[in-house]
Parts: C-alpha cells; structure tokens; sequence
C-alpha cells in the first residue's frame, strides 16, 4: 500500500512539474508610457518665476503609482511615466510659465507629498507643498488636488496631469500676490 501510494505522488509530482514547464513564461507585456504633455496649455504671462528645485516624498516613481480597493499603494508594472513625478511637474510648470532671469524674481522649490490615483474612489491625488521667497521674505503653499481619474492608464496620466495644471494656475495667482504684499512691505519701510 505505501509503495503504490509512493508511485502514486512520485508520478503527480513529475506530472505537475513537467506539465508547467510545458507552459513556458507568459508573454511579457510592453510597459506603456506616458508624459504631463498630453494636454497643451497656453503659458502664464505677466508672472516673475525662478523654478530652483522641486523634490518628491511622495515614493511615487517612473511607474504609475496607485491605491488599490484596500488602501494599499502599489507601483503599476505596466504602465509608467517617462521622467520622475518631480522632473514631470517642474518640466510642466517651466512649459506653464515663462522663467525669469530678474533678480527680484520669485523663487519656487516644492515637495511633492502625493501623485498617484485612488482606486477606492477612481481620483487622482496630488499633494504639493510650495515655498515662495522673494528678497527676505517667504511663504509656504499647500495644494491638495482631487480630480476624477477614470478608468485605464491613459485617463489616469491625464487626471495627473490636468492636477499639475489647476496647481499652475493656482499658484501664479498666488505668486501675484506674494509679490504685491512684498511691494507693500517695502513702501512701508
């Protein structure tokens, strides 16, 4: 009985094992990539830029970063951006706004704490922290943008980037205004 029950196993065994290398590897998938320049975006006039670094804690990286159904993050093995999420962003920005060569420029570096789509709720998430400095002074942003992400990977980079853009936006209205109240400051001195 031990000895038919040996045979037995023994054959399943060699059966299992060589029917899988019969198989052979699944096909690799070609990773597709994308940029922040599918949309075109006409620059913001009128406002004095130096972009002078931008850095990412987000732990989002070439490959499209996303939350699943239970919160976990998880990198897209098919999928991917073409440069990291801080060179995309700061590439956009410097397409967005014509740079300055003034020394009274405002200087804008950012941190990058969130750039990636949440399957929970099919959003793109982006979470940037800006600092402005002009002469002296300075000022710290926040910008937390939500945007419907849809459903595949290319939806997904253009939710990304249309975020990047609202932020653009949003920041050369606040870098208007950085540099009025700097003007105010110095008239009062």
């Amino acid at each position: 009985m031990y000895r038919k029950m040996l045979g037995f196993f023994l054959c399943m065994t060699v059966l299992l094992v060589g029917g899988c290398s019969f198989l052979g590897p699944a096909p690799a998938v070609e990773a597709a990539e994308y940029d922040l320049g599918i949309e075109k975006v006409s620059p913001i006039i009128g406002v004095k830029v130096i972009f002078t670094g931008f850095s990412n804690l987000s732990g989002a990286g070439c490959p499209m970063l996303s939350r699943g159904e239970n919160g976990v993050l998880k990198e897209d093995d098919t999928n991917r951006f073409i440069l990291l999420p801080e060179q995309l962003i700061r590439r956009k920005m410097t397409e967005m706004f014509i740079e300055s060569s003034e020394k009274d420029a405002v200087r804008v570096s950012g941190r990058l704490w969130r750039f990636e789509i949440d399957h929970r709720d099919s959003m793109a998430r982006f979470f940037m922290e800006y600092e402005l400095r002009q002469k002296e002074n300075s000022l710290i942003l926040r910008h937390n943008i939500i945007l419907p992400a849809g459903g595949n990977a290319l939806e997904h980079a253009i939710a990304l980037e249309r975020c990047v853009i609202k932020s653009a936006r949003q920041l050369a209205g606040e870098i208007t205004a950085f540099e009025k109240n700097n003007l105010l400051k110095g008239k009062k001195k």
